[in-house]
């Protein structure tokens, strides 16, 4: 009696051994799988600290000096996040008709399709003052995009503003750059984050 459940109880912890042993093995394949297909990220910024002006014709789309990234991609199948921030100022009272958005080397990304003649892009530029002013304010935009460019060749990436009259556009300062507590200087960035 004694020997045949002895026995049982062996055969019983040996299945037992047998389930934890496959439990484990299939935790460690789908462990080597999951770390196998684990994608990587890299970061890629630019911060423009600098203050500059640039001439803007009205209703063209124009670069902004400095937002500008150069990067390789490590794979074809590579996803980039864009996120921009821009801060400054433009010496018309419109600016708040002015729309910013993303190029990847020369062509236009994330805009809507074109309709007429109105300007298209990723957003427009947030006021820093309640009425229409342009000397003491500054002004900002951000903006995000998730870009597949298929592709293993470089490429750079830039910020574009496309303004409704012909202006100055003043990059982190205002434009009238007075040196007094009222008058700020600002860092915008372009920030690159590639996943392989």
């Amino acid at each position: 009696m004694t020997l045949a459940r002895d026995l049982a109880d062996t055969a019983t912890k040996a299945n037992y051994l047998d389930n934890v042993t496959a439990d484990i093995q299939t935790s460690i394949t789908a462990n080597t799988t999951l770390a196998n297909t684990k994608s990587k990220v890299i970061f890629h910024s630019v911060d423009v600290t600098t203050t500059s002006s640039q001439s803007l014709t009205a209703g063209t789309p124009a670069e902004i000096t400095g937002l500008t990234l150069t990067i390789t991609p490590q794979s074809a199948s590579s996803k980039f996040l864009l996120m921009a921030a821009w801060n400054g100022e433009s010496s018309s009272v419109y600016s708040f008709e002015s729309v910013f958005g993303f190029k990847r080397d020369s062509s236009y990304i994330g805009n809507p399709s074109a309709d007429g003649v109105r300007p298209i892009g990723r957003g427009v530029m947030a006021q820093g003052y309640y009425a229409a002013e342009s000397t003491g304010t500054m002004d900002t935009w951000t903006g995000q995009y998730l870009d597949s460019p298929n592709t293993t060749s470089a490429i750079t990436y830039k910020v574009f503003i496309t303004a409704k009259d012909a202006q100055t556009l003043y990059n982190n300062r205002t434009a009238g750059d007075t040196n007094e507590t009222g008058r700020e200087r600002t860092t915008s960035s372009l920030i690159v984050i590639e996943q392989v």
